[in-house]
């Protein structure tokens, strides 16, 4: 979707969203308002690994996550086409095959990218 462009969704319809910048998505509907995770999503940080049940709420602890969820850890260099920096966090969902890593530049800017986009240094 493009910046301004909305999008309309029946009650209960499970949907996903990704991007690659830092995004706000504004949501407007009659409350009560939840988030529920369909398929298990884990999510790496300075604190270690966690399982998400919602995106809405932090995660619980866990150490049984897929074994090819984080090849890159924590505190590594990367860079991709749009900069360099450190990976400060990241978010796996095995059954979509995604792994995503939120990359932190030397000047505070963020960014998401795939591991297919990340290089090493």
């Amino acid at each position: 979707m493009e910046t301004g462009s909305f999008g309309i969704a029946p009650k209960n319809m499970a949907h996903f969203g990704w991007s690659k910048t830092e995004t706000i998505d504004q949501v407007h509907g009659i409350g009560p308002f939840t988030s529920t995770v369909i398929d298990a999503v884990y999510e790496l940080n300075e604190k270690g690994v966690f399982l998400l049940t919602s995106l809405l709420l932090p995660g619980t602890p866990t150490t049984s996550n897929p074994p090819d969820c984080f090849p890159l850890k924590v505190g590594a260099k990367a860079r991709s086409e749009r900069g360099q920096g450190i990976i400060i966090g990241a978010r796996c969902s095995p059954y979509n095959e995604l792994t995503q890593y939120w990359i932190r530049k030397p000047n505070g800017d963020r960014f998401w990218a795939t591991i297919q986009e990340l290089r090493t240094r």
